[in-house]
């Protein structure tokens, strides 16, 4: 069984998705993906990060999907090809790391949310306001909803 087959997708479909006054955003980050869907777009990408040391930079193609944190200058590969630079001996993630119901905080769970958010807005040429949508498990609302506004809504 070729299990490559079931793995997270990486993807961008061009399209036209109705229009609001508002510009908004659907945002999904969930634990395998971040999937988005907006007026021009829908897309999805593996919800993996990986801090690229100072060398490493030449290996991102085309595809590939960058992220620079301006605080820190630090540079983060997203999705597929940050998923195929994990090593069986790399120690530096774990399981509550990413896959922990209570990401919200995690550094690298903001930057996948900001960088779906970016792609997002990229070609936004107008002055509409942006509205982000997403959800969570109903059993999830109450206690997850203020965390997860505070890591959407602000810089990392």
């Amino acid at each position: 069984m070729n299990t490559s087959e079931y793995r997270t997708r990486q993807e961008f479909i061009k399209r036209e998705n109705p229009k609001g006054k508002d510009y908004i955003i659907g945002l999904d980050a969930g634990y395998s993906s971040v999937k988005v869907f907006f007026e021009k777009e829908i897309f999805c990408f593996p919800s993996y990060a990986k801090k690229l040391e100072d060398n490493m930079l030449s290996v991102a193609g085309d595809m590939d999907i960058l992220y620079e944190d301006l605080e820190t200058n630090e540079v983060y590969m997203l999705g597929y090809t940050a998923q195929d630079m994990i090593d069986s001996i790399d120690t530096n993630d774990t399981d509550g790391e990413l896959f922990s119901r209570k990401r919200y905080n995690n550094k690298k769970f903001q930057i996948l949310c900001n960088a779906a958010i970016g792609i997002a807005i990229m070609d936004k040429s107008d002055d509409r306001e942006i509205v982000i949508q997403t959800g969570l498990p109903t059993s999830y609302v109450e206690g997850d909803t203020v965390p997860m506004k505070k890591a959407i809504c602000k810089p990392v």
